[in-house]
């Protein structure tokens, strides 16, 4: 495993504010090839993915990113451009499927903004099912596909010494809060406890005087200690913001959606977040958009809106690149700057996550 504490906050190009006005995919992107690109050559262990993500498979084409998914049902050579076709389960890691992640980390990183995508799904059309594309961003300090770096990180944002901060969200001695010993809006596979997180790596720390007294005395940290920066005293981690995650409704029988998430850590009770008012939470466009029913499980709270697809943006059902965008903001002075980068990939299967300790 990589090595578990960083004497600084990785580097990485930050565009707080810029416009693109060009293609930015124009080639490969094994490592070396892209000054702001990388793709990954991993299997995806944190959702238990059912393909191995190869560079192979990524590609460009009139100036669009092209990702390719393959499987070893597939026995003839070039059914599809960019298709790595025909291999064997034991040419590919032994998994049956193969595909593409692109990420950024490190390399291209914003801080504040709005970023947007213009894509073409995968499927024959809206009622294709088994994908799951997606084009994503998290914080820096971890990087997606890479357990080590997310452990503790993902998906915390917090800058609080409490038990939000500690191994499952419960107390020492495990006899509460009883809010995180059950919870109705958990899973019966999380024994219905409300996280089964391992607890926020880079907790607040203020002067010399640990945060408080966790169940794992590692993860006190102190200010001066090797903490990233740029202040040593704030609560680091790395959450999730999806521009757009693909899949079919599970609310209607009919059509694909995108949720378009945020994810957090710690968690409020039963995943609760503030909805009751237009300022805490709006809907500008309920004729295509609804909340998601869907507020979180015990690896992730989400605050999440899904968004009906038209049938003609899929690959076989009129190809049309309909453009999907995020806008955040953060508090872009000293010290609380959260910097993230992007991930984009296509393939599916349910998050299997372990039990933090």
């Amino acid at each position: 495993r990589l090595h578990r504490r960083y004497s600084k906050a990785p580097s990485c190009f930050s565009f707080p504010h810029i416009t693109f006005t060009t293609p930015l995919f124009h080639g490969l992107y094994y490592p070396g090839d892209d000054p702001f690109w990388e793709a990954v050559d991993l299997w995806y262990d944190a959702t238990g993915d059912l393909e191995w993500y190869d560079p192979q498979q990524i590609t460009t084409r009139n100036g669009s990113l092209v990702i390719t998914l393959d499987s070893t049902d597939t026995l003839q050579s070039g059914l599809t451009q960019g298709s790595t076709a025909p291999f064997t389960a034991a040419q590919n890691h032994n998994l049956n499927y193969r595909s593409g992640m692109l990420q950024s980390w490190n390399k291209f990183c914003f801080s504040s903004g709005y970023i947007e995508v213009s894509v073409v799904l995968p499927g024959a059309n809206s009622e294709s099912k088994g994908y799951w594309p997606g084009a994503w961003t998290m914080g820096n300090l971890a990087r997606p596909g890479y357990p080590a770096t997310t452990d503790g990180m993902w998906p915390y944002t917090y800058d609080s010494c409490d038990v939000g901060t500690f191994p499952n969200q419960t107390l020492k001695d495990g006899s509460g809060p009883a809010a995180a010993l059950h919870s109705d809006a958990s899973r019966s596979k999380y024994n219905n406890e409300l996280s089964w997180l391992s607890g926020q790596r880079l907790s607040y720390a203020l002067s010399y005087l640990p945060c408080t007294r966790a169940h794992a005395p590692q993860r006190l940290v102190m200010s001066g200690s090797d903490h990233p920066g740029p202040s040593t005293s704030v609560g680091r981690g790395a959450p999730e913001i999806d521009i757009f995650e693909a899949e079919h409704a599970k609310d209607t029988p009919l059509g694909q959606v995108v949720s378009m998430p945020a994810q957090f850590a710690p968690f409020s009770a039963d995943y609760v977040y503030l909805n009751s008012t237009a300022d805490q939470w709006t809907v500008f466009s309920p004729n295509v958009t609804r909340p998601n029913s869907y507020k979180g499980s015990a690896v992730q709270q989400a605050v999440s809106g899904i968004v009906s697809l038209r049938d003609d943006m899929f690959q076989g059902s009129g190809q049309r690149f309909t453009t999907m965008g995020k806008r955040s903001r953060s508090q872009l002075s000293f010290p609380r700057v959260l910097s993230t980068s992007q991930a984009l990939s296509t393939g599916a299967t349910p998050r299997t996550p372990t039990k933090g300790t």
